[in-house]
């Protein structure tokens, strides 16, 4: 049975390295880039999670798969639940990891964050976020060689992309629809997570239990 895998924000599908050769003793495994990142094209245009989902609808369509699951990572898991919410009849189940139905910040500390990786992308560029991000991912010494491979895959992101594609998360939600979404669902958390962990406890107390 088919799995899609979906990366999250400023990541590409190497994120996946090390689930794919598990997954795929059971699952015909899709793990691709989102437009924008990774190797697929960039286009200078305005990135959106419906318009990732719609590219990812339309990428199960040429592979000809009428149901999947689908793992979602932060944005990638914004991006599933916007798939679920368009076409709930296709997803068989989901797991969230690190993701909630809406990205808007609400509280200093949300805005401090997205303003600091605002700032960060637009006056230093890649390389520079791609090194703090990491540090704060990995901070054990003993992380070295994940901090590493880390900033070797981020510090090309495209700037464009990233930028858009934050400020279109901060704008996006799908709470209003999650009473509807009767999808056997896996949400993963954290403590030290982007979204403090109540919030993601709340989410998952939204979803419909059958």
């Amino acid at each position: 049975p088919p799995l899609l895998l979906i990366h999250g924000l400023g990541a590409n599908r190497s994120d996946w390295d090390s689930q794919i050769p598990e997954f795929s003793k059971h699952y015909r495994v899709i793990a691709p880039d989102l437009p924008g990142y990774g190797d697929s094209a960039k286009p200078l245009r305005l990135y959106s999670v419906p318009y990732f989902a719609q590219l990812m609808w339309q990428l199960c369509d040429r592979l000809g798969l009428e149901q999947i699951s689908i793992v979602g990572h932060s944005m990638g898991g914004a991006t599933a639940l916007q798939m679920a919410v368009d076409a709930p009849d296709r997803v068989e189940r989901m797991v969230i990891a690190n993701s909630v139905p809406t990205f808007t910040p609400r509280n200093f500390e949300e805005y401090r964050e997205f303003a600091l990786r605002m700032g960060l992308m637009t006056l230093f560029g890649p390389r520079l976020l791609a090194t703090f991000m990491s540090r704060r991912m990995f901070p054990r010494a003993d992380q070295t060689a994940q901090r590493e491979r880390s900033i070797a895959r981020s510090k090309h992101n495209h700037r464009h992309t990233y930028l858009v594609s934050l400020l279109a998360l901060a704008r996006w939600s799908v709470r209003a629809d999650l009473p509807r979404l009767r999808i056997p669902t896996l949400v993963i958390a954290a403590e030290k997570d982007y979204f403090p962990f109540e919030d993601v406890q709340q989410f998952a107390s939204e979803l419909p239990l059958g």
